[in-house]
């Protein structure tokens, strides 16, 4: 929010913040993606 307003100190931890961010996305993607196979396969192994 600091880098839009223009009033952005230290850039380092900015840089730091938005890889943690982009990292937690896409793990949050992938525990998303392995449950959605998992119900998959559970609906599957019923049919």
């Amino acid at each position: 929010m600091a880098a839009v307003t223009g009033d952005l100190n230290d850039i380092h931890a900015a840089m730091i913040a938005s890889s943690r961010a982009a990292v937690t996305l896409e793990l949050v993607a992938a525990v998303r993606n392995k449950g959605v196979d998992a119900f998959n396969e559970i609906m599957r192994m019923q049919a």
